[in-house]
């Protein structure tokens, strides 16, 4: 088809790239996430867990290229392991930020 605008698409989530996932991350679990693949970026896991928002010029400055929603990184702190994950709420659009629907049933 010529003429058409192209996207690039995250292969998991299928939202355009635009909205890079990894602007903003949450602590999901004392236990390693399933499925999910272990990310090591020194550089990012320096700041978390006490910073967990991101600018884009920020997460550039990270390198990590090709995060995908189930990937998570291993934090120690005070001998306690904890999981974070990129989150959802940076997105656009997505189950996350929908508002619920208001019942007019009656």
């Amino acid at each position: 088809m010529q003429g058409a605008a192209r996207h690039c698409h995250n292969h998991v989530t299928h939202i355009p790239q635009s909205c890079p996932l990894g602007l903003k991350w949450r602590c999901v679990s004392l236990e390693r996430p399933l499925p999910g693949k272990s990310v090591s970026n020194p550089a990012l896991e320096s700041n978390l867990p006490t910073q967990v928002n991101f600018t884009q010029v920020e997460w550039a400055a990270f390198g990590t290229a090709h995060l995908r929603f189930d990937d998570y990184i291993m934090l120690k702190n005070n001998d306690v392991v904890h999981y974070f994950q990129p989150a959802a709420s940076n997105l656009n659009s997505g189950p996350g930020n929908q508002k619920p629907r208001k019942n007019t049933n009656r």
